[in-house]
C-alpha cells in the first residue's frame, strides 16, 4: 500500500486505476504467442482454413489502454506467425477483447480509445487476424460467470511441476488480466478460482494472487501467470 499516496477502497471500487507499461503488454503477449499459439499453429492440420477464438479481458479496465496494447501485441504476433510457420496462414484468430469497469468516467475513454485503436489497425487488404471490443460496468464480485467468462476445455490440468512447460491446446487460450491491489485480489480470489476452473488463465501484474500459489505456472516479466 506505501506505493500509492491516495485512497483506493471507498467502499465502490475496491481498487485503482493505474495503467499498466507497453513494455509489460509486449512481454505478456510475446509469452502467449510463443507458449500457446506457435504451438498451436505449428500442430494444426494443413487442410483447410478455419476460424479461431481466443479472449482477452481485463478486469479493471480503466481506458483500455493496457487491455488494447495486449491485442495489438499478440495481433501482431500471429501475423508474424502466418508468415513463419509453414500451414498457420491458413487459420484465421478472431481476438474477443472485453474491458470490466466500476468507473463511467473510464469506460468512455477505453470506447475512445477502442475506437482509435480500430481506426489504428484497419487494413484494406486481408488480415489473418480481426478484433472486437466491448466493454461493460460490472461488479464481478456478483457477475454472472457464465456471462463474462464462458467455460474453455482447451487447457487441460498437468500434474507437472510449477515451471513446466505450457499443456498442448485444441483452441487459442482465453485470458483473465488484471492489474488490482494485493487486498483486491485477495478479496476477489473464490471468483479468481472460479474462472480458473472453467479453463481461463488468470494473469496478475505486479502482484502474486493470495492463496494461489500452487497455480502458479510462470511470470511473464512483471505479469504472474496461472492455470489449471
Amino acid at each position: 500500500m506505501a506505493d500509492f499516496a491516495f485512497q483506493w477502497d471507498d467502499g465502490n471500487f475496491i481498487s485503482p486505476f493505474v495503467a499498466a507499461s507497453e513494455g509489460d503488454m509486449e512481454i505478456f503477449a510475446g509469452w502467449l504467442v510463443a507458449r500457446f499459439l506457435t504451438t498451436l499453429t505449428a500442430s494444426a492440420p494443413k487442410t483447410a482454413a478455419k476460424r479461431l477464438e481466443m479472449r482477452l479481458t481485463d478486469l479493471g479496465c480503466g481506458d483500455a489502454t493496457a487491455i488494447l496494447s495486449l491485442a495489438q501485441y499478440v495481433r501482431k504476433g500471429w501475423r508474424e506467425l502466418a508468415t513463419t510457420v509453414e500451414g498457420s496462414s491458413q487459420s484465421f484468430l478472431h481476438l474477443l477483447v472485453t474491458g470490466v469497469e466500476l468507473d463511467d468516467a473510464l469506460l468512455v475513454k477505453a470506447e475512445d480509445n477502442a475506437a482509435a485503436f480500430a481506426t489504428c489497425i484497419a487494413s484494406p487488404t486481408s488480415s489473418p487476424v480481426s478484433v472486437e471490443t466491448h466493454f461493460v460496468n460490472a461488479d464481478i464480485r456478483f457477475a454472472d460467470l457464465d456471462v463474462y467468462f464462458p467455460r474453455h476445455v482447451a487447457i487441460r490440468s498437468s500434474t507437472a511441476s510449477v515451471r513446466a512447460a505450457a499443456p498442448p491446446l485444441t483452441s487459442p487460450p482465453y485470458v483473465l488480466y488484471m492489474y488490482l491491489l494485493p487486498d483486491a485480489l485477495e478479496v476477489l480470489l473464490e471468483k479468481l478460482l472460479e474462472v480458473l476452473r472453467r479453463g481461463w488463465i488468470v494473469a496478475s501484474n505486479r502482484w502474486p494472487i493470495p492463496g494461489l500459489d500452487h497455480l502458479l505456472k510462470e511470470r511473464a516479466g512483471h505479469v504472474h501467470v496461472y492455470y489449471q
